[in-house]
């Protein structure tokens, strides 16, 4: 089950119209169905469905890879449908601007956390923040085009950072635990007030053997 399909409450959600496909294999190809060089009308179903932007890749990959045919023909369209929307991260806008050195000092600070790694020119001046927790070695493009001036994040690796630098926005890497370790007690907190409202008596237990397995010299 890839994820597509689900409309509110449902799921298996799909449309269905017959039709007739056309078709003629090239030199080359290797059909599931007809022969080279003969044009074929094969009786087909257009299936059409739903799926959250942020599976589409991983829908479009199962469905190619489920289906008997060399070459599929598929349509991927955009719905403005208006519904929940997720994602990850968040943006926010510092009261004052402040520099890239201070605001990497105040992270590690805030943070609690023994070292951080930033790129960009110390004083570069930072009012816009993007924020990811964990990793977020393949949202440097997001950030930037949000408008943020840099992106706290963990995980990035050498080739990102350059490419960070070339689309002009500014890293501070905090690490994946480092960057995570902050949601324990907020998803605890979280659980606890939930469950209370709703009428469950629940023992929340937060860890507290989590470490972080990287040492710094």
């Amino acid at each position: 089950m890839a994820g597509a399909g689900h409309i509110g409450k449902y799921s298996s959600c799909s449309f269905r119209v017959r039709g007739i496909g056309t078709f003629k294999p090239g030199e080359e190809a290797d059909p599931f169905i007809g022969e080279i060089g003969k044009l074929e009308r094969v009786g087909e179903y257009r299936v059409e469905t739903v799926v959250p932007e942020a599976i589409i890749n991983n829908v479009v990959k199962s469905m190619l890879k489920a289906h008997p045919y060399e070459e599929v023909a598929y349509d991927v369209f955009e719905m403005k449908n208006k519904g929940k929307t997720y994602g990850l991260g968040r943006i926010g806008q510092l009261e004052n601007s402040v520099t890239l050195a201070s605001y990497a000092a105040f992270v590690k600070r805030t943070l609690d956390i023994e070292s951080i790694r930033y790129s960009g020119s110390p004083d570069t001046k930072i009012k816009k923040v993007a924020l990811l927790n964990g990793s977020g070695n393949s949202f440097v493009r997001s950030a930037k085009f949000s408008g943020a001036d840099v992106l706290i994040t963990g995980d990035m690796q050498y080739h990102q950072l350059v490419e960070a630098l070339e689309e002009g926005i500014c890293v501070i890497d905090a690490g994946h635990f480092g960057t995570e370790k902050i949601m324990i007690k907020t998803v605890s907190d979280y659980l606890k007030s939930a469950l209370a409202s709703n009428g469950y008596t629940v023992n929340i237990i937060e860890a507290k053997s989590n470490v972080d397995i990287i040492m710094n010299l």
